[in-house]
């Protein structure tokens, strides 16, 4: 399945752009006063008294320019998020979409053999679970003995998970280096301590 990407949406800052045109016209306010102009302007469009000067005509027009800026850059972020919400939306009914084919083809299959009726799952299939059901069904058939080294057992689930996720591609292939640091953790060394 491919990866979805996001990408944002270029978006204006009006209140750099504002106070570079304040500047300009010999006004150099600080960074928390711009902060301050910008929720006071959100509020209302009025000018502040400190903004008062000879030039009120090119502020106010600078002003209601800001104020249109900062009004479409507050729909292209809400447009932004819908369409994110959307792609997610689909991706989720996607896979909800799989598992519902998976969960068809796994009844359609249930009594047939050769490839079609490989091992189809709809959920992901832990290594702890796979390794548990591995090593208990090897001791059960007498194919490991109780004597047997860790590094040994370790290569042994490497094959057999190597051939495993090749017929069930929600199964993470692992090597035995992993496998034989988790056995312990996951209660399968030693062997005498496995529950047939």
């Amino acid at each position: 399945m491919a990866k979805v990407r996001w990408q944002r949406t270029p978006i204006s800052n009006p209140l750099r752009e504002l106070a570079d045109e304040l500047r300009k016209l010999g006004k150099s306010p600080t960074a928390q006063a711009l902060r301050k102009l910008a929720a006071d302007l959100k509020k209302s469009p009025k000018l502040p008294a400190w903004l008062a000067t000879t030039d009120s005509d090119k502020l106010e027009k600078l002003v209601e320019q800001w104020n249109q800026r900062w009004q479409e850059g507050q729909k292209q972020a809400e447009e932004a998020t819908k369409s994110r919400k959307l792609l997610i939306d689909d991706a989720n009914s996607g896979r909800a979409l799989a598992r519902e084919i998976a969960r068809e083809l796994n009844k359609s299959n249930a009594g047939s053999t050769g490839p079609a009726a490989a091992n189809l799952t709809t959920e992901p299939v832990t290594t702890k679970a796979w390794a548990t059901a591995e090593v208990t069904k090897m001791k059960r058939n007498k194919e490991i003995s109780d004597d047997i080294g860790r590094n040994a057992l370790a290569k042994l689930l490497e094959e057999r998970n190597h051939t495993a996720a090749e017929k069930n591609k929600l199964l993470h292939r692992v090597g035995w280096k992993h496998l034989a640091n988790e056995l312990s953790n996951w209660g399968l060394w030693p062997v005498t301590a496995v529950k047939i």
